[in-house]
């Protein structure tokens, strides 16, 4: 590993070259951040502030709304959004369902929206009922 180029080329002293990450899964680092910091702005959008306990609180009933649908652990669930407030807690939700997040990338054609889908086994899929996103994913699926 030593010899990979961003190591041999001006490396700060002062940054590590590896990551200790926390043996959890990754909604947890959402989980600890709302227990410790529940009122603390999580996302801003348009000027309206949502707080980590309200993301928590809405990735926890994405995840039981995901469960009632039978989805579970493996399986994959699309969110064809573009940045929106709704992202974080559709992704964390997906995670805490043991289920695999596929983000798609909004600008996608619908030929493109469909290979990803099809090739990824996805079994359910978050978009906007907005004329833009809807039809097409409606043709992809």
């Amino acid at each position: 590993m030593e010899d990979q180029l961003w190591h041999k080329s001006r490396w700060p002293s002062t940054v590590k070259k590896t990551l200790d990450y926390p043996d959890e899964p990754l909604y947890a680092l959402l989980d600890n951040i709302a227990a410790k910091n529940p009122d603390s702005p999580s996302t801003l959008w348009s000027g309206v502030a949502r707080s980590f306990a309200q993301v928590k609180d809405e990735a926890d009933r994405i995840a039981n709304f995901l469960v009632s649908r039978g989805i579970k652990k493996g399986d994959r669930v699309a969110i064809f959004l573009p940045n929106l407030p709704a992202y974080p807690p559709i992704f964390f939700g997906i995670l805490k369902t043991g289920a695999v997040a596929v983000t798609c990338n909004p600008s996608y054609t619908e030929a493109e929206l469909n290979f990803q889908l099809t090739d990824a086994g996805v079994k359910a899929v978050f978009c906007m009922d907005d004329k833009r996103f809807t039809p097409l994913t409606y043709k992809a699926v």
